[in-house]
C-alpha cells in the first residue's frame, strides 16, 4: 500500500515537471540569449567582412558607400601583413591609384585612389587595415 502511494506521489510530481520543462524550452532563458547575441554578432561580422568593415576604418567606409563619391580620389594609409608585391602594384594601376610614400619600417604605404576602389582593396588578403591619411 505504501509502495503505490509513493509511486503515486512520485507521478503527480513529474507530469506538471515534464510539461514545464516542455513548456519552458521556447521560452529565452539568459543562456539562450547569449547564443542567439553571439551568432548575430558572428553575422555581423560577416557582413562587415563582406563589405570590408573590418580592413577599413568606418570614415572611408562611409565615403566608399556614396555613390556621389566614387570617383572622388582618396588619401589613405595601407598597413600589410606581409610584403606588398608585384600584384599589389598591378591592383593599383588598373584603378589609377598611385603608391605617394613607402614606410618600409611600418610595412605600410600612403597612397592615393578613388573611392570606388576601397573595397576591392579591403578584400586584398595582404592588407591589415587602410585608414585615412
Amino acid at each position: 500500500m505504501k509502495y503505490s502511494q509513493h509511486f503515486l506521489a512520485i507521478k503527480r510530481l513529474t507530469y506538471p515537471l515534464l510539461l514545464i520543462a516542455l513548456l519552458s524550452n521556447g521560452l529565452p532563458t539568459p543562456a539562450r540569449a547569449f547564443a542567439r547575441e553571439q551568432s548575430s554578432g558572428i553575422e555581423h561580422r560577416e557582413a562587415r567582412a563582406k563589405d570590408g568593415g573590418d580592413k577599413v576604418s568606418p570614415e572611408l567606409l562611409k565615403v566608399a558607400r556614396n555613390k556621389r563619391k566614387h570617383n572622388d580620389r582618396m588619401k589613405v594609409i595601407v598597413q600589410f601583413e606581409g610584403k606588398a608585391g608585384a600584384a599589389f602594384d598591378l591592383f593599383l594601376q588598373s584603378y589609377g591609384a598611385r603608391t605617394t610614400r613607402q614606410f618600409s619600417k611600418l610595412n605600410a604605404r600612403a597612397v592615393e585612389l578613388p573611392a570606388r576602389a576601397l573595397k576591392a582593396l579591403a578584400a586584398r588578403g595582404e592588407l591589415s587595415f587602410v585608414s585615412p591619411d
